[in-house]
């Protein structure tokens, strides 16, 4: 009893003392809300991807880690929690030391994976190493570790010089390992014997502090980058292996941070494997042809091939020889293949392959025909254009060369899975007459072998067995098989030829097997994955992964970020930021102009600086560069240093922008950016300011010192680019001392956002580039002709462009990689993820002064006016937005809209269809009215009554609805317009934002002056609910079928249809019944076809009744009106017309002109529904007491 008093104790004890310390530590609420929501998730053991979008300097990496570390010590199997980011520096260690509160356990529980050359380049030359294992390879490979850091650290300007070193690096850390592995087989029998030697034997451990993937399997937490995911892991006590591959990912939790940025990691490391397994297509497939005889092969590889053939598998070496043997047969394949010599035109002809063939031919050809010449036997590869092809075609000597590929690219597949089951069983065999102390053989080693065996080279075997993660196939839930470019990938072939192998051309092929979004998708069908990132759910599959196609295929297993994380973030950061909004902290921004007509760079300069240093500046500038672009540029960068050296509140100042500053480059000039500083300095009479530039090269080292310099208060103007400063890199720096700031919240102890403070200013460059640029005098590179490809594919895989389109744009792809076409227009910068492009880089960018929670009470932002044309505000505003990413959205709004090329395309297709149903309109006026006409003309009103709004199956089956309704593609019921001389120019926006849309280019570039009306179309303008209040009118409208109200629907009328057809039938219908209720009135219809279009009714046999919306032209246009109104009393010969507004909120008083011809009456119920009878009883007894 008194032991379990004793433990009750303790334990109450250590309960108060958490307590108190989250209650010292003033932990805020929304530390906990992301670390609740992933260890839910994790303790949930469901496979699928969960997107975590949260703004940055949320604390997402401190909740990962928390979230991590207590799954972790729930786990009693050998499931794995794998961490990946973009970036080694940003994998987060030190939050994860904090959670296990003691160096002992993190390093009990966590292992960090980098690559072989960083462990090598920072432990080699530290640790101690027995003298019987400094072999040869091994002092080497210390020596020019020691030459490389001596070379970064004095950062030596010969570039070559530390790429060979990093290069002889590699080769000599491949050459250590494979020396270690040998020892460590020839000593030890078995994988767990080798581990123990590492972990126990003094005279080994320093294999494992060198190498510590030793120890892989043995770790709950893994921490690594992308591209380290990507790559092989070799473990030395064992083969290498793909991590995709590998049983680690197996039923584990994938916490992947910068989501969206590592789907670039990933495209360019496939990429690169792509690029490094090229090889001639047919070679491989003769090289497969000649060896695949089993006679001679060894008993256990035949006996391993006659089980795949006694499976019943549908790929077995008989089928297998068949298919081969046609294929020989049929395209002479043993022949050479050879272009015509005179028509050979070096790397400018291609095939392109992503499920049909896009062909890349000279300059005048657009047909390929292959031919069997006897004579030289071999094959003629001729490109021809239409009439030469038609004219020297030959059905029985030509060889379809697209059928030949197509042939061999299948054989090639059913190769690839029989050589897998032939190897499983070969694995099998070897495996059985091991001993049970040996290492079992692994499948890829049993494939290598057979390959081998085959004699392929490594690159063949690459290419052939080069698919990381397998297409997924047999899913009941797919009626058919994913056959898009994400699953099957592309590939290409180059025709090349070469004095080096004249006799043949070569078929150099290029094959892509997977994609990010495969990759993904693979991932997500094995393990738990959270995707986390302030930009995780952008719209874009240029700067993100197709989150479209991912939803579409995981289905119920694709979640997003859960409703109530936002909410609850959002409302815990709002707290937080209330220093914002109470003025303790003001941000300013300014709108730099970067697209000035008729430019001068003096006169320029001159509006921020004195005249002679302006004169100075602008000949440095004109003296390096006479590109306009260029000039604009360097003098909105000597702008902005102005106001740098001249405001005292910025101490940094961030510039961003695409051009990284570099030595003797004329765009970007580091030595004239200097100069240009200095000259701001003189113009500020600034002394105590510096410039930085921070670039790729010594990147972190500079960064370091930069950080103490700002801590140390030194007023610093730090250049860079966005692709430097990308996701997830950090440049908060301590708070200097007497340096005024604003703390945002409670402070926390521990939490290191209260130690550091963000910079002061930022300025935004433009974004440009957004894809492979083929406007460059220079030919791309083979890496950016694949992105280009893969960027083509994914925006056709998401709707952005036709077939015909792409097929232009992979002509535009790989002639820019040839070199001769650098005019073709690049359509892929206008596609709508590209534009979003530039918004998420924004979005990133600014993110990076959203790091702490102490700030300048100050706050600058300095964007390029064209890089704020390009900002997607409806994209950007689906995010929780920091307090100095709201301003730019503001700053943005005050240019106007902004308009994806599919909304335009929406808004341009709803105002050619409110143009028809003017057309329509002013059809039926202008010809002679028929009782057909009257009859149609009643039936477009009664349709406009029933439906103001109409749903997609309303829309299917009626035809004028189809043509005179509009829609956004979403459902609404209101939308907003401008118009112009009476409807002949329509512009729609289908938001609610009028102020945006009137300073929209859209709406200004309309009409014939300079001012914009905007209008809306909805129930409230309609004035139907005013009308339903009256009495007795809503049972009426429920009666004749007439819509109560405007509901949500996908087809909305257009603005001619409201205003000039459903408004006056409302008006109509209503006015009819109230007089009807209240006088006893029966208004009748004018029947006479040459009056019918003059008034809306008939009161007596002289007397017409004419209802008009006063909401709009009437008052206005008051007088021209009355005028029309007389001219057509006179015509139809009456003595009155009643002019009937039927509802007001105004108070306009009633009228009657020329001697009580024309009575207007401005309204006969309020907007409550009640009668005013004042105005009612205009209507004098004698028109119609005597009809009624």
């Amino acid at each position: 009893m008194r032991q379990f008093f004793l433990r009750f104790v303790v334990k109450l004890y250590i309960i108060l003392l958490i307590t108190f310390t989250w209650g010292t530590s003033k932990q805020t609420e929304e530390v906990w809300i992301l670390k609740d929501y992933l260890l839910d998730v994790m303790q949930q053991h469901e496979h699928g991807l969960y997107m975590c979008e949260l703004p940055t300097g949320n604390g997402k990496t401190y909740d990962s880690a928390r979230a991590m570390k207590e799954y972790a010590d729930s786990i009693g199997d050998d499931t794995k929690i794998i961490y990946l980011t973009t970036l080694n520096k940003n994998l987060p260690e030190d939050a994860l030391r904090a959670a296990y509160g003691s160096e002992e356990l993190y390093k009990r529980n966590i292992l960090r994976l980098r690559s072989n050359f960083d462990e090598v380049v920072e432990k080699i030359l530290e640790i101690e190493v027995p003298e019987e294992m400094k072999t040869d390879a091994y002092l080497k490979l210390c020596k020019d570790v020691s030459l490389y850091r001596n070379a970064v650290d004095k950062r030596y300007a010969d570039k070559e010089y530390i790429k060979e070193l990093a290069d002889r690096i590699t080769e000599g850390d491949r050459q250590l390992r494979y020396e270690i592995t040998k020892h460590l087989k020839n000593r030890f029998q078995t994988k767990t014997q080798r581990k123990k030697a590492i972990r126990t034997d003094v005279k080994y451990k320093w294999i494992g502090k060198l190498y510590p993937a030793v120890f892989t399997d043995d770790y709950k937490i893994i921490l690594m980058s992308v591209s380290k995911f990507m790559k092989r892991n070799s473990v030395l006590i064992d083969s290498s292996y793909e991590f995709l591959n590998s049983d680690l990912i197996e039923n584990a939790v994938i916490v992947i941070d910068e989501f969206d940025a590592t789907k670039d990691t990933i495209q360019s490391e496939l990429i690169d494997k792509s690029l490094a397994m090229q090889e001639d297509y047919i070679q491989l497939f003769r090289q497969i042809y000649r060896t695949l005889n089993p006679n001679d092969f060894s008993s256990n590889m035949k006996q391993a091939m006659d089980e795949v053939e006694k499976s019943g598998n549908r790929n077995t070496f008989t089928t297998l020889m068949d298919e081969a043997r046609k294929i020989a047969e049929n395209y002479h394949v043993r022949l050479s293949i050879k272009t015509k010599e005179d028509l050979v035109d070096q790397r400018q002809i291609f095939l392109f392959n992503d499920g049909s063939f896009h062909t890349v031919l000279k300059e005048g050809a657009q047909y390929i025909r292959s031919s069997l010449n006897k004579e030289d036997n071999r094959i003629d590869v001729f490109f021809e254009g239409k009439d030469d092809f038609f004219k020297n075609r030959n059905k029985e000597k030509d060889i379809v060369l697209y059928s030949l590929l197509r042939e061999i690219n299948v054989f090639l597949l059913h190769f690839r899975l029989f050589s897998i089951e032939w190897a499983r069983n070969y694995m099998e065999i070897i495996n059985s007459s091991r001993s049970g102390i040996m290492d079992a053989m692994n499948l890829e080693n049993a494939i290598s072998t057979i390959l081998k065996r085959l004699e392929l080279t490594n690159k063949q075997r690459d290419l052939l067995m080069g698919e990381t993660c397998q297409m997924i196939r047999n899913n009941r839930e797919l009626i058919l098989e994913d056959r898009s470019f994400y699953q099957v990938g592309m590939e290409y072939y180059e025709f090349e030829d070469n004095d080096s192998h004249h006799d043949n051309t070569n078929l150099k092929f290029v094959k892509v097997y997977d994609t990010p979004e495969k990759i993904m998708l693979y991932l997500a069908g094995k393990a738990t994955v959270f995707g986390i990132s302030a930009t995780a759910e952008v719209d874009t599959v240029v700067g993100n992964y197709d989150l479209r196609y991912l939803k579409e295929r995981l289905k119920d297993r694709f979640h997003k970020t859960p409703g109530y994380l936002k909410d609850k973030t959002r409302t815990a950061l709002e707290k937080r930021w209330s220093a914002y909004a109470d003025g303790e902290i003001n941000v300013h921004g300014e709108v730099i102009s970067s697209n000035i007509q008729g430019f001068n760079a003096e006169d320029y300069c001159k509006t921020f600086m004195d005249a002679e240093f302006a004169r100075y500046a602008s000949n440095i500038i004109t003296n390096i560069t006479d590109n306009e672009y260029q000039i604009i540029r360097y003098c909105n960068v000597l702008k902005a240093m102005c106001i740098f050296n001249r405001n005292e509140d910025i101490q940094s100042m961030l510039y961003l922008g695409m051009a990284l500053p570099k030595k003797n480059n004329p765009g970007m000039d580091e030595g004239v950016l200097q100069q240009l500083f200095e000259y701001s300095q003189m113009e500020t009479q600034q002394s105590n300011s510096s410039v930085c530039f921070l670039k790729g090269d010594n990147f972190e080292q500079d960064k370091e010192e930069l950080q103490q310099r700002l801590s140390c208060g030194e007023k610093i103007f730090v250049m860079s680019s966005y692709q430097t400063i990308g996701a997830g890199q950090n440049l908060q720096y301590k708070i200097p001392k007497a340096r005024k700031v604003v703390q945002l919240g409670e402070f926390t102890e521990g939490d290191k956002r209260f130690l550091y403070k963000d910079f002061d200013a930022l300025y935004l460059g433009n974004i440009t580039n957004m894809t492979v640029n083929t406007y460059q005098d220079e030919t791309i590179t083979s890496h950016d002709l694949l992105q280009m490809l893969f960027q083509i594919e994914e925006l056709y895989e998401n709707g952005e462009m036709n077939y015909s389109e792409k097929d232009q744009m992979l002509k535009l792809a790989f002639r820019s990689y040839t070199g001769s076409d650098q005019f073709t227009l690049n359509k892929l910068y206008k596609l709508k993820s590209v534009v979003v492009q530039a918004s998420r880089m924004v979005l990133q960018a600014v993110g990076r002064m959203c790091r702490t929670f102490v700030k300048s009470p100050d706050i600058y932002l300095f964007v390029e006016s064209e890089l704020l044309e390009k900002l997607y505000v409806g994209e950007l505003k689906k995010r929780i937005l920091p307090p100095e990413m709201k301003a730019i959205v503001d700053m943005r709004e005050s240019l106007g809209k902004d308009y994806l090329p599919e909304e335009n395309f929406m808004l341009n297709k709803a105002e050619k269809i409110s143009s028809v149903g003017l057309w329509t309109i002013r059809r039926m006026l202008a010809k002679d009215w028929t009782a057909e006409s009257m009859q149609l003309w009643e039936q477009l009103r009664l349709l406009v009554l029933q439906y103001p709004t109409a749903s997609a199956y309303d829309w299917q089956n009626n035809e004028y609805l189809q043509k005179l309704y509009i829609t956004s593609g979403e459902k609404r019921n209101q939308y907003i317009y401008s118009q112009y001389s009476d409807f002949n120019d329509v512009t729609i926006d289908f938001g609610n934002d009028k102020v945006a849309f009137k300073n929209s280019k859209r709406a200004k570039i309309k009409g014939n002056s300079d001012e914009v009306a905007i209008y809306e179309m909805s129930e409230k303008e309609s004035g139907l609910q005013a009308i339903l209040r009256y009495p007795g009118m809503k049972a009426h409208f429920e009666e004749m079928g007439y819509a109560l109200k405007f509901e949500m629907n996908e087809y909305l009328l257009s603005p001619v249809l409201f205003h000039n057809i459903y408004k006056g039938a409302l008006g109509e219908v209503a006015g009819k019944f109230i007089l009807n209720r209240e006088l006893g009135i029966e208004l009748s219809p004018i029947t006479e076809p040459e009056y019918f279009e003059f008034f809306d009714y008939k009161l007596s046999d002289d007397v017409y009744v004419d209802f008009k919306n006063w909401k709009f032209t009437y008052v206005q246009d008051r007088d021209e009106i009355r005028k029309d109104i007389l001219r057509k009393l006179e015509a139809i010969g009456a003595k009155r017309v009643y002019i009937i507004n039927v509802v007001s909120d105004k108070n306009y008083k009633p009228s009657a002109i020329v001697d009580q011809c024309l009575v207007e009456i401005p309204m006969l119920i309020r907007e409550d529904g009640t009668v005013c009878y004042e105005n009612l009883h205009m209507i004098r007894k004698e028109d119609f007491e005597n009809v009624n």
